[in-house]
């Protein structure tokens, strides 16, 4: 069963809501209906908050990270991502240093406040 997604608008700030089982093609389809969602209402910045159960390979983190990155969503826009599950954060992590490397302005947090502060910047 692919992802949920829930979205909304704040502004030029598109929040979006994942919740699921964590595979690497649910990932990638959910990136592409973010895209679309966040082309279609504007968006500059985008704050997603993972509810997503499970863990990505490192070699799909790295998958993920580099698809998201190709996009032309990616340029120019600030990214959040919330991942409060302590066992998939570090894994989160290293697809955001893969995202950053390639030109992606994004941030993967523990917490609200902290992604809230980073779109803020």
């Amino acid at each position: 069963m692919p992802y949920t997604l829930e979205f909304k608008t704040d502004g030029d700030l598109l929040i979006v809501e994942l919740s699921g089982k964590r595979l690497l093609e649910h990932s990638l389809a959910a990136w592409d209906e973010i895209v679309r969602e966040g082309e279609a209402r504007g968006a500059m910045r985008l704050l997603i908050i993972s509810k997503v159960q499970g863990n990505h390979s490192t070699l799909d983190a790295y998958s993920i990270a580099e698809h998201a990155a190709r996009s032309r969503f990616a340029q120019g826009r600030r990214f959040a991502l919330v991942d409060p599950d302590l066992e998939s954060f570090p894994i989160s992590r290293f697809s955001e240093l893969v995202a950053r490397n390639r030109g992606v302005n994004a941030k993967v947090c523990n917490d609200l406040e902290e992604a809230l502060a980073f779109l803020q910047e």
